[in-house]
């Protein structure tokens, strides 16, 4: 595991919408599966002592996804317990980016 920040504080934000906390543990390695439909990457996470995981497509995806939560814990910013996010990116709100592939084609077959 990645040295965390040794605080163990759990408090509430400013704005009182998000519990935080500076107590995060984010695991080194990134687990595969391989499935019928191709390999999923795994980066697991303890944000509060509960553990948190995200899945990605491709390892890059995970890999990156990994580094931004060392940064932003070594950077000593606190996480949201709820999301398990760091508060700068648990506050943004989350962009839809699935479409039906038909949308995605339709002006190419004009």
């Amino acid at each position: 595991m990645h040295p965390t920040n040794s605080t163990n504080q759990v408090r509430k934000s400013r704005n009182h919408k998000h519990e935080v906390t500076y107590k995060i543990q984010v695991w080194e390695w990134i687990s595969v599966r391989h499935g019928s439909q191709g390999d999923t990457f795994r980066v697991v996470w303890l944000v509060a002592g509960h553990r948190r995981g995200r899945n990605f497509r491709s390892y890059s995806l995970a890999k990156a996804f990994q580094d931004m939560l060392v940064v932003a814990s070594g950077e000593g910013q606190p996480f949201d317990t709820r999301t398990g996010m760091p508060l700068s990116i648990a506050a943004r709100p989350r962009r839809k980016t699935r479409r039906r592939r038909h949308e995605n084609v339709e002006g190419l077959l004009d």
